[in-house]
């Protein structure tokens, strides 16, 4: 799963007792907003990372703990990162920071409670790094971000996975909303200056499915009456249909309707709604992932979306089992994923052909030719 400059950057982990720990760490850059104007002998207060909170899931009330450190390899907006994606850095910890996910709450800096801020998140680090920075005022590595870029390639803002079963979430960040702010002062007057974050970016999320019915489901390599599906380059769901030419074996048919249904486990916990939509991909004769024919029909159609009131998913593919049956598709395999992977955590449970309360469907309608 591609994860670079998507529009939310995620960072926490989460412990459930179905999909194991999920880790949400990011590699950023950190980017000149026009030339800093640090004046004579500019002396450093303070070094702060904010992110700009805009959404979570899971459970916020147990407390995480994230390390940022120093890159020590370049990042590029020409260059595609993954989900598994790490880069080089210096391990000793330019800041860390135990807190409360807030992402519903305003922030109120030094109990001035008519100036109230948007949710954000505040990391501080180090002086140290704050006085290297300063230290490079009048030089060339301020005139231009490649200069500069050469001389602080960026940041990794780890999260340390700590949550207990049950419990733990992963904060949604927007970095248009986001800086690096160094606060300093030349004489008495406070002054700051606000690196931007929006360059090359990217998110690397680890999984360990250590005692879940997932790495059974992996291990064993069989069926289930469950099927698991998440997001972050986590597990999807494969529906292999190896006898659906058999509807032509008595000759041609002519598909009318086609669709796959599929039904969430019921009793979801609160803290783990089901995604709002899924999508079902396939493959082409060389092995890379496409969608069905039938996504690129009106909008609305190909459908996928969350039934809240039947409980269910839809995916009408019409003419992609038209295609399979009259040989221009030769894959009889699809794959369910959560759509918006990147940019969203969440994850679903759903029932499979062998379930017998959220059995999965093929709906088939079809006109047969003599």
């Amino acid at each position: 799963m591609q994860t670079d400059e998507l529009s939310a950057s995620l960072l926490g982990n989460i412990n459930d007792a179905n999909f194991g720990v999920t880790t949400a760490s990011i590699y950023t850059q950190v980017n000149l907003a026009g030339t800093p104007a640090f004046g004579t002998t500019p002396i450093a207060d303070s070094l702060v990372l904010i992110l700009g909170y805009d959404g979570y899931y899971g459970d916020t009330t147990e407390s995480q703990t994230v390390n940022v450190y120093h890159l020590t390899s370049d990042l590029s907006t020409d260059s595609t990162y993954y989900a598994y994606s790490s880069f080089a850095y210096d391990p000793t910890p330019v800041g860390t920071k135990t807190f409360l996910p807030a992402p519903l709450s305003n922030v109120v800096l030094d109990s001035d409670t008519a100036n109230k801020m948007a949710p954000h998140l505040r990391i501080r680090l180090d002086n140290s790094l704050a006085d290297s920075i300063l230290a490079q005022n009048g030089t060339v590595n301020l005139t231009t971000n490649t200069l500069w870029l050469a001389y602080f390639k960026g940041l990794k803002i780890e999260a340390t996975p700590t949550a207990s079963l049950g419990k733990g979430s992963i904060s949604y960040f927007n970095f248009f909303n986001s800086a690096l702010t160094i606060y300093f002062h030349n004489d008495t007057v406070p002054k700051k200056y606000n690196f931007s974050l929006l360059n090359a970016r990217t998110n690397n999320f680890t999984h360990d499915y250590t005692g879940t019915p997932v790495e059974t489901l992996l291990n064993s390599g069989t069926t289930d009456s469950l099927c698991y599906v998440s997001a972050n380059g986590g597990v999807k769901t494969m529906i292999s249909l190896p006898y659906l030419k058999h509807f032509v074996d008595s000759g041609s048919i002519v598909v009318n309707k086609a669709e796959i249904v599929v039904t969430p486990q019921g009793n979801v916990p609160a803290n783990y709604p089901v995604p709002a939509k899924l999508l079902l991909t396939t493959r082409a004769d060389n092995g890379t992932v496409i969608f069905p024919i039938d996504y690129y029909e009106s909008s609305g159609y190909f459908g996928g979306t969350y039934n809240t009131t039947n409980n269910t998913y839809t995916f009408n593919i019409a003419r992609q089992i038209q295609g399979i049956l009259d040989g221009t598709y030769s894959s009889s395999d699809f794959y369910i994923v959560v759509s918006g992977a990147g940019v969203l955590s969440n994850r679903v449970i759903l029932g499979s052909s062998t379930n017998p309360n959220y059995k999965m469907k093929l709906n088939l309608y079809y006109t047969k030719i003599n």
